[in-house]
């Protein structure tokens, strides 16, 4: 855990856990009750053009709210996106969703991803299948640093400039309270294994 930066609401804790599938291995263990916030486990890697990326990752439950995967910049840019559905896998690609691919829950499915900043693409793999072999990367990347599990969408901007406007595209800033803040979701439940990262 000491290789991770954490954002844990008290509902959406992550923690070391046995393989269900391993008894000798110890996953990342992700759970979400949480109605509106979310968890996010951030790990940082060395400034990369050209970078190979492998997890595992498997559901054992999906609830509210469903998991995401983000390759990001030095300064938060988030370049490509995958995320999971109760049965599926989702794809961003340039910032349009492309199709998905099947997946199942209580499995682990292996995920490999190529991106290359000077060609502006990457590539990826699941359970040894290439999925998408040259999709698109938004916003022209120099070098990715953050690597960020999340189990909810990005938060929209918050910076002071639209706190003092009092605009309303912060959600909690503008808005007051929303219902059933103080009442825990059906979990969900995701274990994360396996992260490597390799320069190509």
């Amino acid at each position: 855990m000491e290789m991770w930066n954490l954002y844990l609401p008290q509902w959406a804790p992550a923690s070391l856990t046995q393989d269900p599938w391993n008894a000798r291995n110890q996953v990342l263990k992700i759970v979400d009750e949480e109605p509106y916030d979310y968890s996010k486990v951030d790990r940082h890697i060395p400034s990369s053009k050209r970078v190979r990326i492998s997890f595992r990752v498997m559901q054992q439950q999906h609830g509210l709210n469903g998991l995401e995967f983000e390759a990001q910049t030095a300064r938060g840019v988030r370049p490509l996106r995958l995320w999971w559905s109760p049965n599926q896998i989702g794809f961003d690609v340039a910032g349009t969703e492309v199709e998905r691919t099947s997946i199942e829950l209580g499995r682990w499915h292996s995920i490999v991803l190529e991106i290359d900043c000077n060609e502006e693409e990457y590539s990826v793999s699941i359970d040894g299948n290439v999925i998408h072999s040259a999709s698109d990367l938004e916003d022209n990347p120099e070098a990715f640093e953050h690597l960020v599990f999340r189990t909810g969408p990005w938060r929209v901007d918050v910076r002071q400039l639209t706190i003092d406007k009092g605009e309303p595209g912060a959600p909690g800033v503008w808005d007051g309270d929303y219902p059933g803040a103080d009442t825990k979701v059906n979990a969900s439940i995701y274990l994360i294994d396996d992260l490597k990262t390799e320069i190509f």
